[in-house]
């Protein structure tokens, strides 16, 4: 539900958005279109925030992370 809530609100105001359901996912997404944020729980089944952080920061250029 906070994925939804959250893609629509972000939507509303004008954000394009790209959502998923896990790590893996938004690992594709994002290797298939620019991000400039990524939003992201800690804990996660599978690959947690923090490694998902870490694996989308090692992807070059068009990521950072703060």
């Amino acid at each position: 539900d906070t994925l939804r809530i959250l893609g629509h609100t972000l939507g509303a105001a004008g954000y394009r958005t790209l959502l998923a359901r896990n790590a893996r996912e938004a690992l594709r997404k994002v290797d298939e279109e620019e991000a400039h944020l990524v939003l992201t729980d800690l804990i996660m089944p599978g690959m947690d925030g923090m490694e998902l952080t870490r694996r989308s920061s090692a992807g070059g250029p068009r990521w950072s992370s703060c």
